[in-house]
């Protein structure tokens, strides 16, 4: 068993390197007590199957207050009568803080993007944002209908 373990435990990918430390503790002989060998055959197949979820709620910048997805949600509120006329633009930059998430992020050596704004829906396949220490994958962000949005752009109803 120890083999076929050692070699599930190396094919875990670095985002799941927990369930690689566990299979080390857990699925070992001695760190197992009163476990059956089919019951820590259940754990190396559940931790098998977690690991291939690759839900990760930071990735692709997705936490960073961009303040062009600020322009957009006031876009889309004022196109459809939901907030009167106001500068968005003013508002996004008062209330979406980037200076704030990089100052935050900075003593972590965590990839944070350069610009606070973006075009959406501008990728339809994966592209690398220019961040810093290093740029950041990024995934396909193209709109259903396919337009983009560039913050400043004014919607109207249709």
């Amino acid at each position: 068993m120890t083999t076929t373990l050692d070699s599930i435990r190396e094919a875990i990918p670095d985002y799941a390197r927990d369930l690689r430390l566990n299979l080390g503790s857990v699925l070992a002989p001695t760190g197992a007590p009163g476990l059956s060998e089919k019951q820590i055959w259940a754990i190396a197949l559940a931790a098998a199957i977690a690991s291939r979820n690759q839900s990760r709620f930071w990735r692709h910048a997705a936490t960073f207050p961009w303040r062009s997805h600020a322009s957009w949600f006031l876009a889309q509120m004022a196109r459809w009568d939901l907030i009167g006329k106001m500068d968005h633009a003013a508002l996004a930059e008062r209330v979406y803080r980037p200076d704030i998430y990089r100052a935050a992020l900075a003593p972590l050596g965590v990839d944070v993007p350069r610009a606070d704004s973006k075009v959406e829906g501008a990728h339809d396949a994966p592209w690398q944002l220019d961040a810093i220490p290093h740029a950041i994958p990024m995934g396909p962000d193209r709109f259903c209908d396919g337009q983009l949005f560039e913050p400043g752009a004014i919607l109207t109803a249709c």
